[in-house]
């Protein structure tokens, strides 16, 4: 998922039925990564707004959902005390 970073805005834009097309290659790159995340194919034509639009919203929701389990999984780790060490003293 780190390889979609690039494409951060057009995943953003593709949840409000929005699509800035990121370009042929990009679509190729998307739908590998769709493929190995989910394990479904989806129909990639680079000239279909529709099937662009489609892979957009989906991984976007993925990645969105997955960068906000991330987030909340590093903020419940920044809250937890840390255990203090022993001195000399103690």
């Amino acid at each position: 998922m780190h390889a979609l970073k690039p494409y951060r805005e057009h995943l953003r834009h593709a949840q409000s039925d929005f699509m800035i097309n990121p370009g042929r290659e990009a679509i190729r790159l998307m739908d590998a990564i769709y493929r190995r995340a989910t394990g479904t194919k989806l129909k990639t034509d680079s000239t279909c707004g529709a099937c662009i639009l489609n892979i957009l919203k989906r991984l976007g929701r993925l990645y969105f959902d997955r960068e906000a389990k991330a987030n909340t999984e590093f903020a419940t780790k920044a809250e937890r005390p840390k255990k203090r060490r022993k001195t000399a003293k103690e």
